[in-house]
């Protein structure tokens, strides 16, 4: 709504300044009205995404349902590009969620405290087995931007850094009994950080995200790095 408002005033005063330059031919200077494309020309303020997730360095006996398991993010985001607007950065916040499928139950083992993976039994019918982790982010990135086609439609690319601090962790599964959910994760960072890239066309991208910090504290678990693979609407 403020980037809305904000192109609303900036249209009206450039509205204005014609009708007043009008009544006076002599002051009329060619080429000096400004553009509304370029002063509407912001873009990918919000970003959202679905994707796949998963976990790389999976150790036995644990296995991934990957294309069970889902990543979804919300990212607003400001930029500050050069002049011709080919060049530059955002940087903003967002959530994001990742919720991986997998075959074990989570618990803490009695000696160590650390926690493991205990692979369900293969008789055993179930439907939903899963482990939920839900993030408040932050996110720089540097924006590399095509001039826009016929189309007003650009080539965009950018990479860059996302951080997350944990807000809320919880597994969930589901069998002929019932749904069982449980909040809390033990052992779990409460920080996420790692590299992020999208390649897009107009409001579409595809992109992904890399962690280079494992869920669990240091021999507090298995070493389960997040990664994902993401389709983005940019807005």
């Amino acid at each position: 709504m403020k980037q809305l408002f904000r192109n609303s005033i900036l249209s009206c005063f450039i509205l204005s300044s014609v009708l007043v330059s009008a009544q006076d031919s002599s002051r009329v200077e060619p080429h000096s009205m400004p553009s509304l494309k370029k002063v509407s020309s912001m873009q990918d303020n919000l970003i959202l995404g679905i994707g796949l997730a998963n976990w790389s360095s999976v150790p036995a006996p644990i296995k991934t349902e990957t294309f069970q398991s889902r990543e979804f993010s919300v990212m607003m985001m400001a930029e500050r590009m050069t002049s011709s607007g080919i060049f530059g950065m955002g940087f903003g916040l967002g959530f994001s969620s990742q919720n991986v499928h997998h075959n074990s139950l989570i618990g803490v083992a009695y000696n160590s405290q650390a926690t493991e993976f205990y692979k369900i039994q293969g008789n055993t019918d179930y439907s939903i087995n899963k482990l939920s982790l839900n993030f408040i982010d932050a996110q720089l990135e540097l924006r590399l931007h095509t001039k826009p086609n016929q189309k007003q439609k650009r080539f965009k690319l950018s990479a860059g850094l996302k951080a997350g601090i944990l807000l809320q962790s919880h597994t969930k599964y589901k069998d002929g009994t019932g749904t069982y959910k449980s909040s809390g994760v033990s052992n779990l960072n409460k920080y996420q950080y790692g590299i992020t890239s999208r390649l897009g066309y107009g409001n579409w991208a595809i992109g992904g995200y890399y962690s280079l910090l494992g869920i669990f504290k240091n021999d507090k678990g298995p070493d389960l790095v997040p990664y994902s693979m993401s389709l983005y609407l940019t807005l």
